[in-house]
């Protein structure tokens, strides 16, 4: 059979990707949202084993997660009870892992039944060595999953459409099992069923005989699939028909942002330029991947393709176009690379595989088109080797691989990293006791060492908490810190890199008198905060905080030049610091230079639209001014942006009662001026 070698390269590949997936994701770190989402399968299966009278998985007020079916999580942590294993977090990283695996299986599958062994065995190189695919699929247990029920669900929808005059039973029942598990991870699930209404439309199009046929399985795979998609997600239970559409309103729109590098620039995660994910997928897909794609399209071009071939392509292209144009069109809150659209890349990799399959069509070629694909494929091989476990990190060539993205581009946004600096104090200390500080929650990580007390704390503000060692991972750490090397600061004791570049460091503190300061500062004795400040900078010249609070506190002595030494220096380290940024402005205004401080706080909101303070030192300006006009529009931009801030409302209507002020003392004049002209 021609290219029959190919069915035993395929299955080779296929077992060798189970273990390597499996292996790998036991060096995992603990992912950013893993532990929330691992304290709500908790509460999930609180609410379960007590009938419903739990209702902790129904009040989520801070992370909104009752609105997550979030199904993989909640089994894992059932899976963790019933068999009592008490390393949940290897379980779920495996069980992550395994999830991967099956969508590489169903991936491949599906190319298997469009163009054979060739492009499935294709399809499974396009999988493994993405190296972002790999990497979530260590410890993402939210877009993993949900990709392996999109994928799933395309697999039994091209079987529906292929064999739609005589559907088995078991497709039926693959599409409400896939519909089903998709549904139960998130409300965006619901898509799917209109993936499946447009290929009835379409094939009924062709076999209009069969609509009484397949309204029956048109009815048991939309109820079946709605229905057993809720069975583990208290929320959906509780009202089926109003909640999971709550859920898609609230995640469509999703209400926390978080600020990300982008271009070498910060943005809020709901202000990114249209083409973010556009741009994201196109940086970070092996160029292998794209050019098959590209090799795909043009063929399709070129071939003449039966109908029912044509309905099966068109539908998984549109399974791929349609999410990124509806998400670019509705300018939805997306952060984190593309992990949220990582669902449409198991069928990106599909049209890969049938891309270079079809320059296969003798020995010859075959040859060629390997060879030719091994080597665009070595750039992700070589970085899935040398960057385990964080593989996720990858950027191709198209922007200079890691090397030129670090410092343009979110690094190690879902903190893998911290988990590896832990072990490596757990390692050096394993009697004394100390604090660890991080900007990432790492209690799980030092559950068994009793001598170890952990506390969360942000890099910038580090002096302010007491600690021995801070485990700080890059993420939010300002990117000009990161490309001019201002980050690491000096008492980095330990760094985990990536080609060289620091993705997480270890601080050893070398002095408390930042502290000291900080306390000293607090309870307005800043004779005495000053001296310890200026301790603490000699100590740690690179921390912005304390150059800050150390310029407040000689503003508040009136010690002006001092204090704007102070300030220049907090933002020679941080250029974008914004409370030094305002600061500064106050003092320019303070010796009437409105115009420079007007433009120092303007280039704050500029660069940060949410940093509410600004909006509102720049109408106290105005108002001193005297030109409320100004004032009121800048107070109006803050009310955009955060309706109800407090202090905004309260100068607008300070600025409001003025105006009544000065217009009822301009009406009793111009009515005690006419009296006297009468008179």
């Amino acid at each position: 059979m021609k290219f029959s070698h190919w069915k035993y390269i395929y299955w080779i590949l296929l077992a060798v990707a189970l273990f390597l997936m499996v292996r790998l994701s036991l060096d995992a770190g603990i992912s950013g949202d893993e532990l929330v989402h691992k304290e709500q399968a908790v509460k999930v299966m609180d609410y379960f084993y007590s009938g419903g009278s739990d209702k902790g998985a129904l009040h989520t007020p801070k992370t909104n997660l009752k609105y997550y079916g979030q199904s993989f999580d909640n089994l894992m942590e059932l899976v963790s009870r019933v068999f009592q294993i008490d390393d949940i977090m290897t379980l779920r990283h495996v069980g992550n892992a395994a999830a991967g695996w099956l969508i590489i299986l169903f991936a491949s599958l599906i190319a298997l039944l469009l163009s054979g062994y060739h492009a499935a065995a294709i399809t499974v190189l396009a999988l493994v060595f993405a190296p972002r695919f790999l990497g979530h699929s260590f410890n993402n247990l939210k877009d993993i999953p949900f990709a392996l029920g999109s994928t799933a669900f395309a697999y039994y929808l091209i079987r529906y459409i292929k064999e739609f005059t005589q559907v088995k039973g078991s497709v039926i029942v693959g599409l409400i099992a896939s519909i089903a598990f998709t549904l139960s991870i998130r409300a965006g699930g619901l898509i799917l069923f209109g993936y499946f209404g447009l290929a009835v439309g379409v094939m009924l199009l062709l076999h209009p005989s069969e609509l009484k046929k397949q309204a029956v399985n048109v009815g048991l795979v939309v109820l079946g699939g709605y229905f057993a998609g809720l069975l583990l997600w208290p929320y959906g239970l509780i009202n089926p028909i109003v909640n999971p559409l709550k859920s898609l309103v609230v995640m469509s729109d999703y209400p926390v942002t978080i600020r990300q590098v982008f271009e070498g620039k910060v943005y809020w995660s709901d202000q990114l330029p249209w083409y973010y994910l556009i741009k994201y997928i196109s940086i970070t897909t092996p160029i292998a991947v794209l050019l098959g794609v590209l090799l795909f399209v043009l063929s399709s071009l070129l071939r003449k393709v039966k109908n029912i071939d044509r309905v099966i392509l068109g539908m998984l292209s549109f399974m791929i176009v349609f999410p990124l144009l509806f998400v670019i069109a509705k300018h939805s809150n997306v952060y984190g690379g593309w992990r949220h659209m990582l669902f449409v890349y198991p069928l990106i990799a599909v049209l890969c595989g049938i891309g270079w399959s079809r320059l296969m069509s003798n020995w010859a070629r075959e040859l060629i088109v390997s060879i030719a694909l091994i080597g665009l494929l070595l750039n992700p091989i070589s970085f899935t080797a040398r960057s385990h476990p964080y593989q996720y990190l990858y950027f191709n060539q198209f922007v200079g691989g890691w090397e030129n993205a670090y410092g343009n581009y979110e690094g190690d946004y879902y903190f893998h990293s911290v988990s590896a600096a832990c072990d490596w104090i757990k390692e050096k200390n394993k009697t004394k006791k100390i604090t660890v500080a991080s900007n990432f929650w790492i209690g799980w990580d030092f559950r068994d060492n009793s001598n170890i007390t952990t506390k969360y704390v942000s890099y910038y503000e580090r002096g302010k908490e007491d600690w021995d060692y801070a485990i700080i991972g890059n993420s939010y750490i300002q990117p000009s810190q990161l490309k001019n090397k201002v980050w690491p600061p000096s008492n980095t004791v330990h760094t985990i890199e990536v080609d060289k570049h620091p993705i997480c460091i270890v601080l050893k503190r070398t002095t408390r008198e930042d502290i000291k300061g900080y306390r000293d500062a607090k309870d307005g004795q800043y004779s005495k905060a000053i001296a310890h400040f200026e301790r603490a900078v000699k100590a740690d010249p690179g921390n912005a905080n304390v150059w800050l609070t150390l310029g407040k506190c000689y503003k508040e002595k009136g010690i002006t030049d001092r204090a704007k030494m102070c300030f220049n220096q907090s933002v020679n380290i941080y250029p974008n610091y914004e409370p030094a940024l305002v600061q500064l402005a106050k003092l320019e205004f303070e010796a009437d230079r409105s115009m420079y401080a007007i433009d120092l706080l303007q280039q704050v909101i500029e660069q940060n639209s949410k940093y509410l303070r600004a909006y509102v030192e720049l109408a106290h300006i105005y108002i001193q001014l005297g030109q409320m006009h100004e004032a009121s529009y800048w107070l109006l931009k803050c009310n955009e942006v955060h309706p109800g801030y407090e202090p905004a409302k309260e100068l607008q209507q300070q600025i409001f009662s003025e105006s009544r002020k000065n217009y009822n003392i301009r009406k009793i004049s111009n009515i005690h001026q006419t009296k006297i002209i009468q008179s």
